[in-house]
């Protein structure tokens, strides 16, 4: 966890400086190019959002997700202890 802060903030650090990512000793000198359209976000801010946000989707979502953990954790008393 330590390691995985200090690494953040090394990379922090290149990108003030405006450093490349892979050859992190060469400076950036053309600006960055306009982002793209993003297509994919739009089509689930438009479509895929909605249907979640619905009490049916929502009642769903949480007896799947109710359901796996049960699965889950009757599983973990089947399982054999040892090293065959």
């Amino acid at each position: 966890m330590t390691i995985f802060v200090g690494v953040l903030s090394l990379d922090n650090g290149r990108i003030k400086n405006k450093r490349a990512d892979i050859i992190c000793c060469c400076v950036k000198i053309s600006n960055p190019k306009e982002p793209r359209q993003e297509i994919v976000r739009a089509g689930f801010q438009k479509h895929f959002v909605p249907l979640i946000f619905t009490k049916p989707a929502k009642i769903v979502i949480l007896s799947t997700t109710v359901t796996l953990i049960t699965l889950g954790v009757m599983s973990c008393y089947e399982i054999v202890l040892g090293l065959n």
